[in-house]
């Protein structure tokens, strides 16, 4: 692993370059948790991720390659707003191989009303209006609607 950037008061600014055999990407960009809202602002090229190797999956052959993009605000299980872009997204299972072009997840917020949006080739799907996230404790969210 190499990492090149600064740490300071619960913020990473820099590069991460990590080759592993289980896992190998390129980081370069930014993680805030100086309050309670987390920061993203990074790209990841990700060339090669065994998630069975590292636990993610439990399947005997679960590989995950492509790049993302993000630049989001995570408030809590809350909330969430910003852009989430992954592309050239390959990915092998036991049974098949998986090739997405582009997926990307778009959140915002105004006062209470949400709207998210999740793009691709083969997806487009949009949420309006006033409602509640929820994201399992599993997921590291509270497990009660927000």
């Amino acid at each position: 692993i190499n990492i090149d950037g600064d740490i300071e008061e619960r913020q990473f600014d820099g590069d991460i370059n990590m080759k592993d055999p289980n896992v190998t990407f390129d980081f370069v960009g930014l993680f805030d948790f100086q309050t309670d809202t987390l920061i993203t602002d990074f790209t990841a090229e990700i060339t090669q991720a065994n998630l069975s190797a590292i636990g993610i999956s439990n399947q005997e052959t679960s590989v995950l390659n492509g790049t993302a993009l993000s630049n989001f605000k995570f408030y809590k299980d809350e909330w969430w707003d910003g852009r989430l872009k992954m592309f050239d997204i390959t990915y092998e299972s036991p049974e098949r191989f998986y090739f997405f072009d582009t997926v990307e997840v778009i959140s915002s917020i105004n006062g209470k009303l949400h709207n998210d949006q999740i793009r691709s080739n083969l997806l487009f799907a949009q949420v309006d209006g006033e409602y509640f996230h929820f994201v399992p404790p599993s997921c590291g969210g509270t497990g009660t609607p927000t």
